[in-house]
C-alpha cells in the first residue's frame, strides 16, 4: 500500500475485497487486513465466502486490492519497468 501512495494512489481511489473459507472467522480476518493496509474496516467493499475445506489455504484469506480508474498509474508502473529493464 505504501508503494500506492508513492505514485499518487488516494486511499478513497482503493477497492478492497475478501475471499475467505467458510471455517475462517470472518471478524478476525477483517481485522487482520484492516491493520495490515492500514485501513478502516468499513473500505471493504466484499467479502465472498468459499464454502468447503481447502488444503493448504491461507490463514487470512486473500486479500485483493484494486485501484479505481488506475490506466494512468498503470501506465507510469510500466514506464518504470521498462525503465528499468533498459538499464
Amino acid at each position: 500500500m505504501s508503494r500506492l501512495k508513492e505514485i499518487g494512489v488516494t486511499k478513497d481511489r482503493l477497492k478492497i475485497s475478501l475471499r475467505i473459507f467458510e471455517d475462517l472467522e470472518k471478524d478476525k480476518v477483517v481485522t487482520f487486513w484492516s491493520k495490515y493496509l492500514k485501513v478502516p474496516e468499513k473500505s471493504f467493499l466484499s467479502i465472498n465466502i468459499i464454502h468447503g475445506k481447502k488444503k493448504g489455504k491461507l490463514r487470512y484469506g486473500m486479500c485483493r486490492v484494486r485501484v479505481s480508474k488506475g490506466a494512468e498509474y498503470f501506465k507510469l508502473i510500466m514506464s518504470m519497468i521498462d525503465l528499468i529493464r533498459s538499464r
